[in-house]
């Protein structure tokens, strides 16, 4: 199979009948064109009337050619002219120049003025208008060199190229053979890989295959694939470009930032971004915007690390310590309590045997003398032994 090279599609492309580029609209001015009164039903005298604007034609493209045939078509059906007479003399008040000149000429040799003589002598014209081998030429370019823009969406792109199969059907009768369009098939062929890469990527991935799925299906989902596309295009951060600017930069910026002048006095001058032009540095030997660009990405870890530890929880070896340090607080608290009670109990003990061991070694003697003693000598001794086994006798009391 012979693969056509890219200087060969660029010929063909130069070569195209009508390209994909529509024409630009060009201004009329007073003299050039011709305005008609139509209506919607010819037939009908009282249906609206709407105003139809046909230029001069005296040489121009083959799209223009179309046009204004297309043009002359509508004035006929909208004055309902049917007649051979009347369309030839309408024709020849709006062609000029050359364009007249061969109508003309066909219209001597087709002889009456029929409708039938008049389709033949615009198709002379036609012939005239058009390159050799038009058809040819222009379904060469559809197959190879129609090939999707970045700019253009994918609506815009299928309809120019639909219209240009349907000019294909106006191209110059050949042999009295009408031209055909391209069929289907071949509009689907030219559709799927015209569109860029990606989306024939996309095509394999998803299981999508144009040629069954119709035209409709295919304009959905290259718009899809489309919006998809636009919706990655988002813009960078400003402090993620200014950090972007100065630690890789782009091409663009890095040549522009490296670019020496010469100068008269024949000083070398380097460029800097914060500084200018200037007989010492460039952008990537500025001292100041390095300490900047240090400075904004020592900040970056700051904040990084203060975000993480704001979120982190108490470790392990925190948690262990905090209960370590309530158990013995603990532990010493209840063994305090617990010494406390043992010094009262052994206090107490030993009260008791104290007491216990007066009162056994008391005599009935002595208790006699005392009896004895005037009651004022009693009442002091009483006064005294109270003051002196009173904690004795609750001791043994508390023991009994």
């Amino acid at each position: 199979m012979k693969v056509a090279s890219k200087s060969q599609g660029k010929a063909d492309s130069k070569r195209a009948v009508i390209p994909f580029e529509r024409p630009q609209a060009k201004t009329l001015e007073k003299g050039q064109y011709h305005t008609y009164k139509l209506r919607t039903v010819p037939t009908d005298n009282a249906s609206p009337i709407y105003e139809l604007t046909v230029p001069f034609f005296s040489s121009g493209t083959a799209e223009e050619w179309i046009k204004f045939r297309r043009g002359v078509a509508a004035v006929l059906a909208g004055q309902n002219v049917t007649t051979g007479p009347a369309s030839y003399a309408l024709v020849k008040t709006l062609l000029k120049g050359d364009a007249l000149t061969v109508f003309q000429t066909a219209e001597v040799t087709f002889g009456n003025q029929t409708m039938a003589n008049f389709q033949s002598c615009l198709n002379e014209v036609t012939t005239h208008v058009f390159p050799e081998k038009a058809a040819q030429l222009q379904k060469r370019y559809l197959r190879r060199c129609l090939v999707k823009d970045e700019g253009v969406p994918v609506k815009e792109w299928v309809a120019r190229v639909l219209e240009l199969n349907e000019y294909l059907r106006e191209f110059p009768v050949v042999n009295g053979v009408t031209e055909t369009k391209l069929s289907d098939a071949e509009i689907m062929e030219i559709l799927e890989y015209g569109v860029p890469r990606e989306y024939r990527r996309e095509f394999t991935v998803q299981g999508f295959d144009p040629l069954t799925q119709g035209l409709k299906k295919f304009i959905e989902f290259c718009t899809r694939l489309e919006a998809w596309e636009t919706s990655l295009e988002k813009p960078i951060p400003k402090k993620a470009a200014y950090l972007e600017e100065f630690k890789t930069g782009s091409r663009k910026r890095k040549a522009k930032a490296d670019k020496e002048e010469k100068t008269s006095s024949g000083i070398r001058l380097q460029y800097c971004r914060l500084h200018g032009e200037n007989p010492t540095h460039s952008t990537s030997e500025c001292f100041e915007l390095n300490r900047r660009s240090k400075r904004a990405t020592e900040f970056e870890n700051i904040q990084r690390q203060e975000k993480k530890n704001s979120t982190r929880g108490p470790s392990y070896k925190e948690l262990n310590a905090f209960i370590n340090a309530k158990m013995e607080k603990a532990f010493k608290k209840r063994s305090k309590t617990n010494k406390e009670k043992k010094a009262k109990k052994a206090r107490d003990a030993e009260l008791a045997v104290n007491a216990f061991e007066r009162f056994r070694d008391l005599e009935v003697a002595d208790s006699d003398e005392d009896d004895r003693k005037p009651a004022a000598v009693k009442s002091e001794s009483e006064d005294s032994g109270s003051e002196g086994n009173s904690d004795e006798a609750s001791a043994v009391q508390s023991t009994i």
